[in-house]
């Protein structure tokens, strides 16, 4: 069998017309059914995080979450937005 490797989805204009969501819609049925990974690329606002979870895309990267950083930097964001300890201390 063949390795597979993961699909990246751009995004876009995604969420403002009808055209682009079946596009997309598409993309992320035919990879899941292929059993792919899915990277949704170029997530820069809300709309575009909640049209992606809402077709159960694996995965989102894009300024939504943060410009690029360096390594550095990385591990000072992740130790700063800790989603678990968020999320615990919410409960």
């Amino acid at each position: 069998m063949a390795e597979q490797s993961g699909l990246i989805v751009p995004i876009g204009h995604c969420h403002e017309n009808d055209e682009d969501k079946a596009l997309v819609t598409t993309i992320v049925s035919m990879g899941k059914n292929l059993g792919l990974p899915l990277i949704a690329e170029g997530v820069e606002e809300y709309q575009h995080l909640t049209f992606l979870q809402g077709i159960k895309c694996d995965e989102i990267q894009g300024y939504w979450f943060s410009k690029p950083l360096l390594a550095e930097e990385l591990i000072m964001f992740l130790e700063k937005n800790d989603h678990e300890k968020i999320n615990k201390e919410a409960a």
